[in-house]
């Protein structure tokens, strides 16, 4: 795969995705990598961060020493690899955040968490459907966030204000938390409006392979701001030393050349060919389904209102002549252009609109062109048949069977788990079985004190002394 890539995409750059390259870390690894150990910690603050490459060069060495595991074949291994996993090494590479194909996998999962295996093709439709729904309201659920992130600022940078603006909820905190690191810093001046030191306020409190100091380099007048760091390159947000060093020069928005229109609200406007007509620049009237929906409402109406009386009727009646006369006119005047149209000519036929292929061509007899082509998309078996034999085809008839239909609903997780359990019969033992009743008096089982035979009433002690 290396190989053809390297041939085919000369431009591409290849990298490893990380889960794969670190899956077997726990096995491989043993105790040393168990959940909360300090290894763990420093071997993932490793990977995860945004270093540098003489950062990452002495953090694994220090690694390496401080757990005395310079000898571990499968740390060798990975480290012969770091130029294909390791985020300082292809920092000038925009991968949006991501490391793996975590793209695809999310699909994947997204998708098995709706549709069951080995389901048929009624219920895999039915459940994605479900699918859509679900994900067009987790959409509608990030807009709302998105239209209300102007409330959640926490200070009062103004770089801050003018990024709640324009980015998107869930980017909005990630720059959020870079104004935080931000404030960890103070910049110092080196060329005065070109380039900037850095410095952490607390380095002595930093691990001894960090960096103290960064530098930050300025250019085209300040439209643009480059850190050693290459957060910008990798994710198309900014650092938090290039928020210090603009909020120190007194930069009240972020140049336009670091808003990355991914991550803005206007992010949809950037679409491919096949779904033009959903960008926001675009009439809705590009659209088909917008445009069949507009007609088919109005329609509706129109007949709604024309069949109120006579009256009403005669005036739909000629409006729909006229359109249809007009209609006509306008496709035979594409068809002189040479023009192409969504559908096929239409003509007139007993007052109706008809397809040339419906009703055929002058002669009343289709070509053989019509015959070998359908403007349907129809595939397989139906693939040399013409419109007119495809209108003609209708659905195999149902005949329902006798009795009472069978129950063939999709069952969800509540109907097998959340089935009211039977109540216990308080006379029964934990076994189940019936408990048998002793008597209060004669300590006897079989009945209870209230009709028990033996039991001694003293008739004299209900009668009053005077």
């Amino acid at each position: 795969m290396a190989s053809a890539i390297k041939s085919v995409w000369k431009e591409a750059r290849h990298l490893l995705c990380k889960w794969h390259v670190f899956k077997d870390a726990p096995s491989k690894l043993g105790a040393l990598y168990k959940k909360g150990s300090a290894f763990r910690k420093l071997f993932h603050k490793i990977i995860n961060d945004m270093l540098t490459i003489d950062e990452f060069e002495r953090a694994w060495a220090y690694m390496l020493k401080l757990f005395d595991i310079e000898d571990n074949e499968y740390l060798k291994n990975l480290y012969d690899k770091k130029e294909k996993w390791a985020k300082c090494y292809f920092r000038d590479c925009f991968c949006a955040r991501m490391s793996s194909t975590q793209r695809s996998e999310s699909a994947n999962h997204m998708l098995k968490r709706f549709v069951p295996r080995n389901c048929s093709m009624n219920i895999f439709v039915l459940q994605f459907n479900k699918l859509l729904f679900d994900r067009n309201s987790a959409e509608d659920q990030a807009e709302f966030k998105t239209k209300i992130v102007d409330d959640v600022r926490e200070r009062a940078w103004p770089i801050e204000e003018h990024a709640a603006k324009f980015y998107t909820a869930a980017v909005y905190g990630l720059f959020r938390k870079e104004i935080n690191k931000a404030t960890r810093y103070f910049a110092i001046e080196k060329i005065k409006d070109k380039e900037y030191d850095v410095v952490h306020a607390q380095a002595h409190k930093k691990l001894p392979w960090n960096r103290e100091k960064l530098t930050v380099v300025i250019s085209n007048g300040g439209e643009k701001y480059d850190c050693e760091c290459g957060l910008y390159q990798h994710f198309g947000v900014l650092c938090g030393h290039v928020l210090r060093v603009m909020n120190q020069l007194g930069v009240c928005e972020i140049p336009k050349y670091h808003i990355n229109k991914r991550w803005t609200r206007s992010a949809r406007d950037v679409l491919p060919g096949e779904l033009k007509s959903y960008q926001q620049e675009t009439l809705c009237i590009n659209s088909m389904t917008y445009r069949h929906t507009y007609l088919y409402i109005n329609a509706i109406k129109v007949v709604n209102d024309g069949n109120r009386d006579l009256g009403a009727f005669g005036v739909v009646a000629k409006g729909i002549k006229k359109i249809q006369k007009e209609l006509q006119i306008y496709f035979k005047s594409k068809e002189a252009s040479g023009a192409k149209t969504c559908a096929k000519p239409m003509v007139m036929q007993n007052n109706y609109y008809t397809t040339e292929s419906d009703v055929g061509v002058d002669s009343g007899t289709e070509t053989e062109d019509a015959r070998n082509f359908n403007s349907y998309g129809a595939a397989g078996s139906s693939a040399g048949m013409s419109d007119s034999e495809l209108l003609k085809i209708r659905a195999p008839s149902f005949n329902r069977p006798a009795g009472r239909p069978r129950q063939n609903r999709i069952k969800g997780a509540l109907d097998y788990f959340d089935k009211k359990k039977p109540a216990k019969n308080s006379k029964s033992d934990k076994d189940g079985k019936k408990r048998k009743i002793r008597c209060g008096g004669c300590n006897v089982f079989g009945h209870s004190e209230n009709n028990c035979k033996k039991k001694h009433v003293d008739i004299y002690s209900e009668i009053p002394e005077f």
